[in-house]
């Protein structure tokens, strides 16, 4: 079977595949797609291929896809005004943000996921939270450092069990690699203040560990503190 064949019949059952989870329920709106590079590895086919797949798939009104964020599944009845008002903004958001409006957001949600994680994460999932903390500590470039940090972050937000707080925390974690890690790349700070993010991770897992939503609380906010004064200049 030629290369060329075997993209299309993968591709045939992708979107099958796709269109009947969608009509089973199993995938829902708002759900998140993998990477391109995640199903290009899947089924054994280019990312441009992979690529062609989600244009079909778009075109269709099947996905909604963010630049930044990814491919979601979109909602199979006629969107609303108020639907196309969010995806206008997410867009706006992702393209403007800028370091500081970043990181008021950040201050003002972070802390409160601690009450939701205290509650509601399964010992499982608190146990996991280790695991990233660990690989962050073993990261030995800043592009390591960033990636499992990202990964941190997208842990604990996952452990709310709250779908829309972990899309908003989601779209900050994005926001924040790309304007608040960026300014702090540019200044050659990432690795230099490592030992201090650290400190402060590991502050905050033990605390979400031992269910304590008080001092992970506190702990969230001493990190987007340091973080704050490390790219907004002391006025």
């Amino acid at each position: 079977m030629s290369y060329r064949l075997q993209a299309r019949i993968s591709g045939e059952g992708f979107i099958e595949t796709y269109r009947r989870e969608v009509q089973e329920g199993i995938l829902r709106a708002g759900d998140k797609l993998p990477s391109e590079r995640e199903l290009a590895a899947q089924y054994n086919v280019a990312r441009n291929t992979v690529r062609r797949w989600l244009d079909s798939l778009e075109r269709d009104g099947m996905i909604v896809r963010l630049q930044g964020a990814g491919a979601f599944v979109a909602s199979q009845q006629d969107k609303t005004a108020s639907a196309v008002d969010i995806l206008a903004l997410l867009e706006s958001m992702l393209a403007g943000s800028s370091p500081e409006e970043v990181l008021q957001v950040q201050s003002a949600l972070e802390p409160q996921m601690a009450v939701h994680i205290v509650a509601r994460a399964t010992d499982a999932e608190l146990g996991k939270l280790e695991h990233y903390l660990q690989e962050v500590e073993r990261s030995r470039s800043i592009a390591e450092f960033e990636h499992a940090d990202k990964q941190l972050h997208r842990a604990i937000c996952a452990a709310t069990h709250n779908r829309l707080l972990i899309t908003l925390l989601e779209i900050i974690n994005l926001l924040r690699h790309d304007t608040v890690w960026g300014v702090l790349r540019s200044r050659g700070e990432v690795l230099a203040k490592r030992e201090t993010y650290e400190y402060q991770h590991r502050a905050i897992v033990t605390a979400l560990r031992n269910r304590n939503a008080e001092e992970a609380a506190a702990a969230i906010r001493a990190h987007v503190r340091t973080v704050h004064d490390e790219v907004i200049p002391a006025k």
